[in-house]
């Protein structure tokens, strides 16, 4: 079993995971499960403390849309909609072309299921992801418009707030 402790953006202990074959548990600071996360092959489920599922992370694939899937999902929208395809060709378009875009995207590829997974555990974790929505929906209304720089930095700046916010 190895066990990874958690902070928050100001050093303070917020809780800590434990992980056991392919289980992990989640607790908050005060030892009290939170949830617990279960990989299986490419896909790993997220369950709150009644053994709810709350969302996924997939492993490889073409996807690779975390944060804006797991906002428009508790949206209850499918993986097929509107958001998400556009912001999937934004991606292999816009920024696949940026001169750094290659390793942008590995980097998201790298970040955004932990930033998912530490969202999905949290205790407010339909207000945060009802919040992301609105920015989601800001890049999309950009992309829309054809302010891709806009939409861009926009959806940099939500990312880089997510992985301060959960120290990631």
């Amino acid at each position: 079993m190895s066990r990874q402790r958690h902070y928050d953006k100001k050093g303070n202990k917020t809780g800590w995971s434990d992980t056991s074959g392919s289980r992990t548990r989640h607790y908050d600071r005060n030892g009290t499960k939170v949830g617990w996360s279960d990989k299986q092959s490419n896909v790993t489920r997220h369950y709150d403390r009644k053994g709810t599922k709350v969302g996924y992370t997939k492993r490889g694939g073409k996807s690779g849309c975390f944060i804006s899937t797991a906002c428009c999902e508790a949206q209850g929208l499918p993986d097929n909609c509107y958001e998400l395809t556009l912001l999937r060709n934004f991606r292999d378009q816009y920024v696949h072309a940026l001169p750094n875009g290659q390793a942008i995207i590995e980097e998201y590829y790298r970040i955004a299921p932990r930033i998912v997974s530490a969202i999905a555990h949290s205790n407010d974790r339909q207000v945060v992801l009802r919040s992301l929505y609105q920015g989601i929906r800001q890049a999309v209304t950009y992309i829309e418009q054809e302010q891709h720089s806009q939409a861009f930095e926009l959806y940099t700046q939500i990312v880089c707030n997510l992985r301060e916010e959960y120290n990631i």
